[in-house]
């Protein structure tokens, strides 16, 4: 059983992280939403979080987490969780197509833009400057083009 974060009984959350501040357990990060967090009896357990952004699930292989509650092993981690979804929001964003996420920058997927570039719905980005529509049967925009001839010619460096 899992408790979500956004759901769950405030009174009971404010107990986790009360015995969290007391015990004050060691977070291991495995990776992005996985944790290893010890317990207060030396035994350690793996909590992974589940959502998405900030609206998420816990999941803790402890026995008050497996029997419902919010267990302060949760509790633990979820701070440095919420700092995991924060990075990498800010590193992301979504595709405009199908909202997967995507590098902060781009509108679209590798297969949202294969597609509509196959559909004939986009053009195709300038090789050099990956900032405006490339010019028909070139792969540079018109703007670097012109930069590349300068710079053959020697006008430019």
């Amino acid at each position: 059983m899992s408790a979500t974060f956004n759901q769950i009984n405030q009174a009971s959350l404010a107990r986790a992280i009360k015995k969290a501040r007391q015990i004050k357990p060691r977070v291991h990060v495995n990776g992005f939403n996985d944790f290893t967090v010890a317990g207060s009896g030396g035994n350690k357990y793996s909590v992974k979080f589940t959502g998405k952004g900030l609206d998420f699930t816990a999941h803790c292989a402890c026995t008050g987490s497996l029997n419902g509650s919010i267990c302060y092993h949760a509790a633990s981690a979820a701070p440095v969780y919420k700092l995991q979804v924060t990075e990498r929001a800010a590193q992301t964003a979504l595709c405009g197509e199908c909202s997967v996420e995507v590098p902060a920058g781009c509108d679209l997927c590798d297969s949202c833009h294969d597609g509509l570039l196959a559909a004939g719905q986009i053009g195709t980005f300038c090789f050099e400057c990956n900032l405006l529509p490339a010019m028909e049967n070139s792969s540079l925009c018109s703007r670097c083009n012109e930069l590349d001839i300068l710079m053959e010619e020697g006008v430019a460096n």
